[in-house]
């Protein structure tokens, strides 16, 4: 309430009770058992419902990592909670009365559980759910999309009640318009107002591939099309309502993506640039996501974004044409992810948060080569375009730091001092690149968000049961 207490108060009841000052508690849960969980400043303390002071039970000064969002597991009194560590988000459960929390292999920073399913929000932004033992706290299987709807992991942004009814808010893929950016800020329309979604420049700089949503705009999938620079004219490539995420291969004749499998995993899937032959897939990861791919410029290896179960967001390589010849390139318990190819080579830009906080970085395809940080004081989503200049997002704002690579490759880059090029209203996922430079480097394609936006509320009933048979047909 305004004057800064937490307070306790029955609907139809006397006035309320206040129980403990409010300052830094971020979340809370009511738990079965009388006591009222509560989130204050990375830490998990309890007060119980009739007042009284509250009890620190998890974390503290000389804990390093940070605490959030508790929920109970109704069978047991157990809570799972979403855990920060070294900027990694992941879940974890504490049963009642103890003190030691049990890593889940999941990440995310919150969660919901109803009847044996943990559902968060996974790598793709859709909302995943998992077979969850309530007495063993363990994870019993794969996740697997709950719906087609994307939304935010932050925040409040989904709840389920212990019947299975569940709410959320989606993430609209937001009609916006395509816009060509110079660096200094101007900016031209180019097409119609759609909702678009990843753009990415083709290796002339004369057309651009993008995804544009065909499901009411509640996810980031739907279909791709290749868009004229000079007039906006735009070809459909894809009609399956499933596709998402293009790139293109270096002789411009091919475009890489994301399609979601019937099993509701994103594959890696492949077709002709102009649409004329049906997609194929090419690589899938036993129930991990694929993402966002890079070929390298000579063409021969294809790299990409993995999320995977234990480990998070991942990247990975594999000869184009040889996807049993897959294998991790960085695989940590830190998210690495916004992948970009290099000018030459097999050089990589990518985006980390080992640092602890996010950074973009450059380094070899070569397991244990070492990395380079680009940004110095933040950045996401770099793009690294032929110029030798790898260009990256920190908020509103792009940066630019040229990069001069060495004739041989064991020696270490030349980096400059990042520099300010131009802000604006434009798409930031963090996640993976929402832009493009074009490959000189002069110009970029960015989505304009409208200034106004809608909240969508979503309710899904009776779900359960259906979700359980689909996951155990798929196994």
């Amino acid at each position: 309430r305004r004057t800064g207490d937490f307070v306790v108060a029955s609907v139809d009841g006397p006035q309320p009770q206040c129980l403990t000052p409010a300052a830094g508690i971020t979340g809370l849960a009511w738990t079965s058992d009388g006591w009222i969980v509560l989130t204050r400043e990375g830490s998990i303390a309890r007060i119980r419902a009739t007042g009284g002071a509250p009890e620190t039970i998890l974390g503290g000064p000389a804990d390093s990592s940070v605490y959030n969002a508790p929920t109970e597991i109704d069978e047991t009194g157990a809570l799972i909670l979403g855990r920060t560590l070294n900027g990694v988000s992941e879940l974890v459960a504490l049963p009642r009365g103890g003190k030691t929390v049990t890593p889940l292999g999941v990440a995310a920073p919150r969660a919901a559980y109803a009847r044996g399913v943990l559902i968060f929000v996974g790598g793709d932004g859709l909302l995943q759910g998992v077979p969850f033992d309530p007495r063993a706290l363990r994870v019993t299987g794969e996740p697997r999309p709950l719906g087609d709807a994307s939304i935010s992991a932050g925040g409040p942004t989904f709840s389920l009640s212990a019947t299975g009814l569940l709410a959320f808010s989606p993430q609209a893929a937001i009609e916006g318009d395509l816009m060509l950016v110079d660096r200094a800020g101007a900016a031209r329309v180019v097409g119609e107002r759609r909702p678009y979604l990843f753009p990415r420049f083709s290796p002339s700089g004369t057309r651009i591939a993008v995804g544009i949503s065909s499901r009411a705009g509640l996810t980031r999938e739907g279909d791709l099309w290749s868009i004229d620079v000079a007039t906006g004219v735009a070809l459909r490539i894809t009609n399956d309502g499933l596709s998402t995420r293009p790139a293109w291969a270096p002789d411009g004749q091919t475009l890489y993506f994301s399609q979601r499998s019937p099993s509701g995993v994103q594959v890696a899937a492949r077709v002709s640039a102009d649409g004329t032959t049906a997609p194929t897939t090419i690589a899938k990861s036993n129930g991990a996501g694929i993402f966002e791919f890079a070929p390298t410029a000579d063409g021969r290896t294809l790299v990409w974004r993995q999320d995977t179960q234990g480990t998070g967001r991942d990247i990975f390589a594999m000869p184009v044409d040889t996807p049993s010849a897959a294998r991790p390139v960085l695989q940590t318990r830190f998210n690495e992810r916004s992948v970009a190819a290099g000018p030459t080579g097999d050089w990589i830009a990518y985006a980390s948060n080992e640092s602890g906080r996010d950074e973009s970085y450059i380094r070899h395809l070569a397991p244990g080569s070492p990395r380079w940080p680009v940004s110095r004081n933040g950045g996401v989503e770099p793009r690294w375009s032929r110029s030798g200049e790898v260009f990256f997002r920190h908020g509103d704002s792009v940066f630019v730091a040229a990069v001069v690579l060495g004739p041989r490759p064991a020696d270490a880059p030349r980096i400059a001092a990042p520099t300010f090029l131009f802000a604006g209203p434009y798409q930031v996922y963090g996640v993976e690149p929402a832009w493009d430079a074009a490959p000189d480097g002069r110009s970029f394609v960015m989505v304009r968000a409208p200034t106004e936006s809608h909240l969508t509320l979503m309710l899904y009933t009776n779900w359960i049961e259906r979700w359980k048979a689909a996951s155990a047909a798929s196994r």
